[in-house]
This record gives structure tokens, C-alpha cells and sequence, in this order.
């Protein structure tokens, strides 16, 4: 949106202070949602899906050429929006730099229209503080820093959100919900004028590729007739956190699971019956099984390219990342051969039982050289090299694979006398080629609700770590929800200004270190990085060995802080929650009087402080740093009033709460969908779901 201000402009230019304003200059900042460059608030005008109201004010810009503002719309991002329109702005409209403002202020008005909850929200969370966009550049749409603590410029943006926030603060919200067309000559998307825009809208809408998604906010879209419908992704910022269930999601995507008319004994345990006219063969007769290296001796030039391809750049959902693609004479000698459309699939644990394994249709190269760890397949001239793979993520081909390994402990591997004289179920070749179409769509789906899940997981983490760095560095006073009055700077560049009443002290004045030991009769104790201090569960073998060792292990009380020396940088880090005994490579600190520990051990895990406790530990490489005593003493931490730091223990315990809620909720639905496509998987290709009606029905 940078732009310059005319001359006759200049009378409207503002200076605001920076700490009695809220300033905004990057999205992930605590009020980047302000910003039109922000993600996560997704408009429908015209029943057509925009990302961001950043699109959506460019491509208003161009209302007589619909095919600029389609390649505008169709922009995965808002600055790759904003980067098209700039080769087309010498053709924008003719008015444009008379209606800009206008046009802006209805962009904002339908993103909050379309997103009630969480920017009406944000802008109240604002408390009629001056609103201001921090720009490099820009001193029209937003304000230029001149120093530490000024900017100036016009700041219309933020002027239009001030005033969209007292629309909201002094108008009925069934008003604020509905958004009609700016009374302008020829406000036109794609090729038709703008209708009213209503949260209603959100019912029906189509992308740039014409398909329908979305729903209502906060529901998902239902499946018509007996198909599967996943073509569709929940907008991850959308879901409501108390609504929603993975649950409910196989009731959802299939309303009826039809069998095969007629079923034959397949003569094997575990595969059961069959569908009649299936044949059922063992996977030496259906596929070539680790065809040697040396058919490619005598047919390939040193120079021949071919894709290296190592364990690790296998994914478990069967996507590959090449690492390199080099001449044959570098990655010949100790490599696994393959093909493209081979299948691979690992022979070691853990990794199989992952399901790590793909289907090489994607391989940059002809040939390829991969871990010695990956048995390989090549599917006979009547097996799908698709369904072949899918064939080796069913469900009971892992289980059984895992019940035949051999080797030592830790390090067994599939044998290949158990790929060999696995029997599968083969189809006829056009019904292999249902299956796997009916799979690839269904697949496809799950995981872009996967994905959705995780983006939510992500934002929601993000919420939580803004949330607590915002109470415990003062930017928010927990008791008010306000600003505090004054601040002043605490002389860390890390930390910035605090409440002025607030100290900055040594952590040698708020800790002093307990070492002792000789109390065996006490649990052992462990730092989890997610959990923090915990009571470990111990099996017989630990039991036995902790025995023979507890009287070097160090003692904590109860409200002590234990740090895991060499993991205190990724925070490592908790709040002693019984008296117990901790590992030599553990400091305790005791709190001081006036020391509330569980304050301080939130403050520890945060980022910025990891990163402050990286600097001071110390060792040969960074991986074995350690954040010994003497230096932990030396670090200087805020420091609240004792009343302030119980205040914000007590704040962040129940505003977090549902947030944890939550992102536990997303896991265990991502887990359960996991599941569901694993059964699924095994269902189909196993003959227990009849899907042919459905894939003609999709195509």
C-alpha cells in the first residue's frame, strides 16, 4: 500500500508517541492482525474467496479489468497480491487515488464483518489508544519512526481503525454485519458490481478455480449423497476453539459404505474374504522385489544423473524430498538401486512400523540410489505401482511386517523372505486404478484438514506465547488488562522498558543453589520440555539401576526450581512439584524470600529468555552447552513486586487453560484422523468397501 502524499496533504500529517499508542509493524506481533498484510481473516465478496483484505483493496484497483483482479485473488499470499498489481498500476482506475480511502475503509469493514469475533476483539483490545501502522516508507497509509519513541506521518490506516473501533464500541453489531457497495462509479468485481456483503455471505463461496467451499463460520460443509466430499479445507483461524470434533468426521465424509455383491474365502487369516472375481497372489508373483544393481552397470555412463535419495528425506505421508542429484559415479558404490515408479518401503524399526515408504512416481530422474535401509518393488505389468503402495501402507501389512523382523533389539529389519510370501489381494487392473483414484482423493482431503489442524495448532501456540510474554514482561498489567502507567528502560536489549516500579536484579538475588544429597527414600524426578518438573515413572530395569545411584542424585523441595543444565537453552526447565531427587546434570535453585518460583520458571521458557540463556552457556558445541550455576547467578531477570508475580502465576494459569484445551483437542483429532485414514486405507484395498460407484460419480 506505500504511497506519498501530496503536497496538500501534508496538513493531516500526525507524530504519536510510541508507548501511548498501539503500534503495528509485523503480522505475528501482537496486533498484526490489524494489518492488511495479516492472514487468517478470509472475506467472500461476490461469492468469490479472498485471503486477505490486502487482495481484496488491490484488486479494486482494476474493476474494468477482471482478469488482473482473478490473478490478484488467486495469490497464496497478501504480498504476492500486492507485487502483481504493481506491473498492471499504471492501467488502475482513473479515480483511483480520489476513492482509495473510501475503498479502503469498506475493506476493513468487511473483514470485520466476516470475521466478527476475533477483529472486533482486537480492535477493543486497543482501549482507544491512538492506532498506528509503522512504515519504513510509507507516511500516507501509515507513520515513519523519527526515533526510539516518535512516529509521524498521516496514518490513515490507523486513523480508519480508530474509527472502524468506535463502530464497534457505539453501533449495534447486527448493523456492523452487513457491508453495502461504496457509492462509487463502476465498483466492479469480476466483471459485476459488488453486491451487500453480510457474514452470510460465507454459506457459499467459490475460489478463483470456481470450486464451492467453505460454509457458515464455524461449521464444516456436509457431504451430499452417498460420496465422499473432501474437497474442501477449514480456515484454520475460523474454528471456534469450544466447536468441532474429528470425532464426528468419518460420519460426516461417508454416509454409506457399500460391499461387493458377492465374497470368496481368500484361504489367508488375516485378509478374510474377499470380493469374488479378486484374485489373491503373493508379492513375489506381483511385483520384482529388490531388483539388483547391477542391471544399471552396464547400461548407464559414470555422467548419468541420477537422484540420491537418503532415509531421511522420506516422509511417513509417502512424499519425497530429493537431497541431490548427481553423476552415477558418485552415489553408486553401497546405495539401494531404484526407478522411477518403484515402490520403497522401509525395512528397519522404526521406520517401518511409521510407514515410512512412497510410491517414486515423483523422482527427478530416471534412476535413483537410496539408504540400504528401503526394500524395493517393481510392480509386474498387471499391479498399479499406486496400489502396489498403498497395498504396503494397509494397517495389517505393517502389524504383520513388525510381528516377522529379526535382528537385535533396536535394530531389526523386515526380512525379505516376509515381502516375498505376503499374500495381497489383487483387483482387476481398471478397479486398481479406482481404488487408487477413490484413495488419492480421500487422502488428499484428510490431510488438507490435517494441515488445517496443525496451521490452528501453530496460531493458537502462538496466541498463548504472545499472551505470556505480554504479562510477564509487563507490557499488560494482568490486574486491568491495560497498559501499566509508566515505564522506563531496563537496560537489557532483550527485555526493553518495564513498569517503572518494577526492578531488574541478578538472579544470584532471587536464587541460591541447593546441593545436596543422601535422601534414597525420595521419587526421582525429570524435566520434561513440554511439562516441565515431573515424578518419572520408572520401569523394573530403571528401577534397579536408580537404586545403585540415588545417593548422587541431588535433592528439591517442593516449590524448588530444577533446570536441566544441558537442555535449560530449549527450556528445560520446572517448578519441583513434590520434594524428590534430580540427576547430577540438574541445578536446584531455591527461591528467596519474595521469590515467587512459578513467575520466574515461566519467564525461563520463554523465547527470548532461551536465547538470553544460550549466550551464557557454555561448552565445545552448542549441542552440549550447559548453563552452569555460577553463570545462571550471573543473568539478570525482570523483576515484579511479589503481589504482581502471584497475579501473573494466577492470569496465565486461567487464560491459558483453554488455549492448552485446545490444542490438546486439535492433537487427539489429528490422531483420530490418522487412524481413520489408516483403516480406511487397509478397507478399500482389501476389498471391504466397494468404491467404484463413487469414483465414477466423482468423475
Amino acid at each position: 500500500m506505500t504511497s506519498t502524499p501530496s503536497h496538500q496533504h501534508r496538513s493531516q500529517i500526525r507524530t504519536y508517541d510510541r508507548v501511548s499508542s498501539v503500534v503495528f509493524l509485523k503480522t505475528k506481533n501482537i496486533f498484526g492482525g490489524l494489518s492488511n498484510m495479516a492472514s487468517g481473516f478470509p472475506l467472500m465478496v461476490n461469492g468469490v474467496r479472498v485471503r486477505t483484505s490486502e487482495a481484496l483493496y488491490q484488486a479494486c484497483r482494476f474493476p474494468h479489468l477482471p482478469e488482473v483482479q482473478r490473478l490478484i485473488i488467486e495469490q497464496g499470499s497478501p504480498m504476492t497480491a500486492k507485487m502483481k498489481s504493481k506491473r498492471y498500476r499504471h492501467d488502475s482506475r482513473r479515480d483511483w487515488n480520489r476513492v482509495r480511502v473510501n475503498v479502503m475503509r469498506w475493506c476493513l469493514r468487511v473483514k470485520l464483518a466476516q470475521n466478527w469475533d476475533r477483529f472486533s476483539k482486537l480492535l477493543l483490545d486497543t482501549r482507544n489508544r491512538p492506532i498506528v501502522e509503522q512504515s519504513r516508507r510509507d507516511d500516507f497509509w501509515g507513520a515513519k519512526p523519527l526515533d526510539e519513541r516518535t512516529l509521524m506521518g498521516m496514518n490513515v490506516l490507523g486513523r480508519l481503525l480508530m474509527e472502524l473501533r468506535n463502530s464497534v464500541q457505539t453501533e449495534a453489531r447486527q448493523k456492523l454485519l452487513r457491508v453495502e457497495p461504496i457509492s462509487i462509479p463502476d465498483f466492479l468485481f469480476w466483471g459485476c458490481p459488488v453486491e451487500s456483503v453480510t457474514a452470510k455471505t460465507l454459506e457459499q463461496a467459490i475460489t478463483v478455480d470456481g470450486r464451492v467451499v467453505g460454509s457458515q463460520r464455524g461449521q464444516s460443509p456436509q457431504p451430499r449423497g452417498n460420496q465422499l466430499r473432501l474437497r474442501w479445507a477449514q480456515e484454520a483461524s475460523t474454528v471456534p476453539l469450544d466447536q468441532g470434533s474429528a470425532e464426528d468426521v468419518p460420519d460426516q465424509w461417508i454416509n454409506l459404505i457399500k460391499r461387493y455383491p458377492n465374497y470368496k474365502e481368500s484361504g489367508v487369516i488375516w485378509l478374510g474374504d474377499v470380493p469374488a472375481h479378486w484374485g489373491v497372489r503373493r508379492l513375489k508373483h506381483a511385483a520384482a522385489l529388490n531388483p539388483s544393481r547391477t542391471e544399471s552397470r552396464n547400461s548407464l555412463l559414470p555422467d548419468t544423473t541420477v537422484t540420491f535419495l537418503p532415509m531421511e528425506r522420506v516422509w511417513s505421508d509417502g512424499q519425497i524430498d530429493p537431497e541431490e542429484i548427481s553423476p552415477a559415479s558418485k552415489v553408486w558404490t553401497g546405495f539401494t538401486y531404484f526407478r522411477r515408479d518403484d515402490v520403497i518401503v522401509a525395512k528397519i524399526t522404526p521406520c517401518f512400523e511409521n510407514g515410512k515408504g512412497a510410491h517414486l512416481h515423483s523422482l527427478p530422474t530416471a534412476i535413483g540410489f537410496g539408504s540400504t535401509e528401503f526394500h524395493v518393488l517393481r510392480a509386474k505389468p498387471f499391479v498399479l505401482p499406486q496400489f502396489l503402495y498403498r497395498l504396503t501402507t494397509a494397517s495389517e501389512f505393517r502389524k504383520l511386517g513388525t510381528d516377522a523382523m529379526i535382528g537385535a533389539a533396536g535394530q531389526q529389519r523386515v526380512p525379505s523372505s516376509f515381502l516375498a510370501n505376503y499374500s495381497v489381494p489383487l483387483p482387476p487392473l481398471p478397479e486398481q486404478s479406482a481404488i487408487v483414484r477413490f484413495l488419492d482423493h480421500v487422502d488428499g482431503g484428510i490431510r488438507r484438514y490435517i494441515r488445517a489442524k496443525q496451521k490452528l495448532i501453530e496460531l493458537l501456540e502462538e496466541q498463548k506465547q504472545t499472551t505470556i510474554h505480554r504479562a510477564v514482561t509487563g507490557q499488560i498489567d494482568v490486574r486491568t488488562g491495560l497498559s501499566y502507567p509508566a515505564y522506563k528502560p531496563s537496560g537489557l536489549d532483550w527485555l526493553g522498558d518495564v513498569p517503572a516500579h518494577w526492578e531488574v536484579r541478578r538472579n544470584g538475588r532471587l536464587f541460591v543453589q541447593r546441593n545436596e544429597t543422601g535422601f534414597p527414600e525420595l521419587p526421582i524426578l525429570e524435566v520434561s520440555l513440554n511439562t516441565g518438573v515431573r515424578v518419572r515413572d520408572l520401569g523394573n530395569s530403571d528401577r534397579k539401576q536408580m537404586m545403585a545411584i540415588r545417593s548422587e542424585y541431588k535433592r528439591a523441595v517442593n516449590g524448588d526450581i530444577a533446570y536441566n543444565m544441558m537442555r535449560m537453552w530449549q527450556g528445560a526447565v520446572g517448578v519441583t512439584p513434590v520434594d524428590g531427587l534430580v540427576s547430577p546434570a540438574y541445578v536446584v535453585a531455591r527461591p528467596l524470600k519474595e521469590t515467587e518460583a512459578g513467575y520466574f520458571c515461566i519467564l525461563f521458557r520463554t523465547n527470548m529468555y532461551m536465547a538470553e540463556v544460550d549466550k551464557y552457556s557454555r561448552g565445545i558445541v552448542r549441542d552440549r552447552n550447559r548453563l552452569y550455576w555460577e553463570n545462571f547467578k550471573q543473568m539478570t531477570t525482570p523483576y515484579p513486586p511479589p503481589d504482581e508475580q502471584g497475579c501473573i502465576v494466577r492470569y496465565l494459569k486461567k487464560t491459558t487453560h483453554d488455549i492448552d484445551t485446545a490444542i490438546d483437542r486439535s492433537h487427539r483429532e489429528i490422531s483420530l484422523l490418522r487412524e481413520y485414514r489408516t483403516r480406511l486405507i487397509a478397507d478399500v484395498v482389501t476389498g471391504k468397501i466397494d468404491v467404484r460407484e463413487d469414483v465414477h460419480r466423482e468423475s
